[in-house]
């Protein structure tokens, strides 16, 4: 179905306007009124023709892919916050990237600066370390798919021509969300020719083809015609002598015609650019639009995806394409998709191991709860605490292991962190926050350290005092006061690095590093004078505060608050625990 303005879909997302339209569907502007925040839904709207039969196959495989894409993390993509049916149609519901296109860029400014295009393309070129490791193959990569954010970073976007595979085994696709020849100028040879296969190196191609794009302001010839014509497509320096002899070698080498010409991994091709690069002046800004205005409803306990989301800004870019189409029948999902990490790093920071969990006494007395940022943080109320003791530092690996080690405690769901394929259990770590530990796991560990987890109104007064602080150091946001997305880490870090960044009573990371666990159910506060609330008797969802590396600071406040499904984890959650005197 078509949607409209103030239209709301799923009993939860307000619509509130068209940003664009295409052969896969179309995407709209919508705010959660669960989450009281903008969103980004892209809808598929089935073909009338197809049989029943292959309708149902079409939804089930595109809640399969939903589900695999939906669990990519990484700064240079996306979120996918939610993915449903309703009314026939398909949806899948993502963050809103707030920004331009590279596409829009050039028109702007013509073709573009060799150190700004480095400085994008080691962004990307990440990214796509980070997806083909699991499986995932683009295969529509081109500047109208790459938004630059305010920030100067790049996300890679709109993954309509999905492709899935076993990283085991990439001959064998185990998804395909479209069958499509992709973008001309961008698409390599493969995805014109029936029979051939795709695999990590037609997105190889098709980003040799976008560096082609931006540096040249020239959209390279199709692919077929090269085949007539090896002469058809003019050297970069040929175009824009400024371009150095490497970067012109790169762009020739990625943009190989047949795929054994090509650099055969995205990581490789990372390799050949060389060390990472600021941009140089001039600095690529986007420009933005007049954003609509916010939405602000009341908050109330609703069903939520038990995936935790991260609040994101309310203001809307000029161009907002979706991640995943998803949508097209055509086969069967078979068996799971592997996942493999990218190689660690050669040099980890490392601190002294931490013989105990040490613990900080927090007086009681009354303090400030809430704030007025957003309305799931409202109303501002008093909050009468005893005294508790909490732990200085989110619990470790080490610490986590010695649970593990008695028996008491089960493995993280993962071992491995985004950016380590080994990382729980690996003496590298110890000092890191555990993470891929659900809410009832951290719950049953806290119990066997004789603990419990931190109420939510314990957890905040630990982080701001009873002076109502932003944040745990004062209020003003300071990037090197604590690990988040402003501080370009994008990695969790040994616990107690940020020693500016302790709260009133030298608690250290309750801002950035890893989300925590807290032990209330997720709902609205209530008004008054509060004495030790513990929360909810029920709901739908657990408390999560304190942002994580991949989060922003608005995330990082000691009000802010996310939600989570008790047995949800992820590479950026993790805890600590607390417990009466």
């Amino acid at each position: 179905m078509s949607l409209s303005t103030n239209q709301i879909l799923h009993g939860r997302y307000l619509i509130q306007g068209l940003l664009g339209q295409g052969g896969m569907g179309s995407v709209y502007r919508a705010f959660d009124q669960t989450m009281n925040r903008a969103v980004a839904i892209k809808e598929r709207i089935p073909d009338p023709n197809t049989s029943p039969q292959a309708l149902l196959q079409a939804r089930d495989q595109f809640r399969r892919e939903a589900q695999v894409l939906g669990a990519l993390a990484h700064p240079n993509l996306p979120h996918i916050y939610d993915f449903f049916s309703d009314g026939g149609s398909e949806y899948v519901v993502m963050e809103l990237i707030e920004g331009q296109s590279l596409d829009q860029i050039i028109a702007q400014h013509g073709a573009i600066g060799e150190g700004a295009v480095r400085a994008w393309a080691d962004q990307v070129l990440d990214a796509l370390i980070y997806i083909h490791a699991r499986g995932v193959i683009h295969r529509d990569i081109k500047p109208a798919n790459i938004i630059l954010k305010v920030d100067g970073k790049v996300t890679l976007v709109d993954f309509g021509l999905v492709k899935l595979v076993d990283p085991n085994n990439p001959r064998v696709a185990t998804a395909t969300a479209m069958r499509g020849m992709g973008t001309a100028g961008y698409a390599p040879l493969e995805q014109f020719s029936p029979g051939m296969h795709t695999d990590a190196r037609s997105d190889i191609y098709a980003f040799g083809a976008t560096l082609y794009h931006l540096l040249s302001g020239r959209v390279p010839v199709d692919v077929p015609q090269r085949v007539a014509d090896p002469n058809a497509l003019p050297p970069l320096r040929a175009i824009n002598p400024a371009i150095s002899q490497p970067m012109d070698a790169v762009v020739q080498k990625a943009m190989g015609v047949r795929a054994q010409e090509r650099f055969q991994s995205a990581a490789e091709m990372r390799q050949a650019l060389g060390a990472r690069v600021a941009p140089t002046a001039p600095v690529y800004t986007p420009t933005m639009t007049q954003p609509a205005p916010r939405y602000t409803p009341p908050v109330s306990p609703s069903p939520v995806s038990p995936r935790p989301v991260h609040s994101t800004s309310s203001n809307w870019g000029a161009i907002l394409t979706g991640l995943v189409g998803l949508m097209i029948a055509g086969f069967l999902f078979v068996g799971a998709v592997a996942v493999l990490m990218r190689p660690a790093p050669t040099a980890v920071p490392t601190a002294a191991p931490l013989p105990t969990a040490p613990m900080v006494l927090v007086p009681a007395g009354d303090f400030t709860m809430g704030s007025i940022h957003y309305d799931n943080e409202k109303p501002i109320h008093t909050v009468y605490l005893d005294a508790f003791w909490i732990d200085k530092y989110e619990v470790t690996n080490a610490l986590y292991k010695k649970c593990v080690d008695a028996g008491k405690c089960t493995l993280p769901k993962e071992t491995q962190s985004y950016t380590h394929n080994s990382y729980f259990g690996n003496a590298q770590f110890d000092n890191y926050p555990v993470i891929y530990v659900s809410w009832e796991r951290a719950k049953i560990y806290c119990e066997w350290a004789g603990k419990r987890l931190p109420t939510e109104a314990e957890w905040e007064k630990a982080a701001r005092g009873t002076d109502g602080r932003v944040y745990p150091w004062g209020n003003s946001f300071d990037k090197n006061l604590l690990n988040s997305f402003e501080g370009g880490k994008g990695v969790t870090t040994v616990v107690g690095s940020y020693p500016g960044g302790a709260s009133p009573y030298g608690i250290m990371d309750l801002s950035g590093n890893v989300w925590e666990w807290v032990a209330d159910w997720y709902g609205s506060y209530p008004s008054g004078l509060q004495r030790n609330p513990t929360g909810p008797s029920s709901g739908q969802s657990r408390v999560l505060r304190g942002g994580a590396c991949f989060d922003n600071s608005s995330n990082a406040r000691a009000a802010n608050r996310n939600l989570g499904g008790s047995t949800y984890s992820n590479a950026d959650v993790g805890f600590r625990c607390a417990r009466s005197p």
